[in-house]
């Protein structure tokens, strides 16, 4: 029975120092971001882990709720770390060493700050549209018409929907001719008595 025990309890250490060992000799890097002004927790932080020498990529992860981040299996070499987050400027530690002979390393806490560049200044200029539809009128602005510069007024006309101008100048709209003529909200007298002529000047 002694010797049962004693298998027993040599089992037991010979699988716990080997799982020690294995952790051992993959170590974990660790640390947790937090905001420089206010030392908050950051979650959702982009975290990668880079070789020293040629900044190749060797693993990535994001912070949780608690701003930690963890990287498992590190291999013994030269690191460092890029943290990035929208509206905060993005940080790298200095290079550090991984041997493979201990637990891992940890960084404790990393803090970045909000981005110092800010947008210039934007100006917003509002145009007209070529067409403003309201309750009782579809109102054209002859002025957002490239050809209003070289065309006659039937030319412009022609390219209203709804409106037709037949080779003799006549205009309808919507199949009749029965049309008032306004010019800056007046009606024209010049274009009741004249019509088609007027149009085409």
């Amino acid at each position: 029975m002694r010797l049962y025990f004693y298998l027993l309890f040599c089992l037991v250490f010979f699988v716990s120092f080997t799982v020690v060992a294995q952790n051992l000799s993959h170590p974990v890097v660790f640390g947790k971001v937090v905001e420089q002004s206010t030392e908050a927790p950051m979650e959702f932080v982009d975290v990668t882990l880079l070789e020293a020498a040629s900044a190749t990529f060797v693993q990535g992860t994001t912070t949780n709720g608690a701003g930690e981040f963890t990287f498992s299996d590190v291999t013994a070499g030269q690191y460092f770390l890029r943290f990035n987050f929208i509206g905060f400027e993005n940080k790298e530690t200095t290079p550090f060493s991984i041997t493979g002979k201990g637990p891992g390393l940890n960084l404790d806490k990393i803090a970045i700050k909000v981005s110092s560049n800010l947008l210039d200044e934007v100006e917003v200029t509002a145009e007209k549209s070529t067409y403003n539809l309201s309750l009782d009128r579809k109102v054209y602005n002859v002025q957002k018409d490239i050809q209003s510069q070289t065309s006659s007024a039937a030319e412009i006309l022609q390219n209203i929907p709804s409106i037709t101008v037949d080779v003799n100048g006549q205009v309808s709209l919507r199949g009749t001719s029965n049309i008032t003529y306004f010019i800056n909200g007046r009606p024209s007298a010049l274009l009741r008595a004249s019509g088609s002529a007027a149009l085409q000047q």
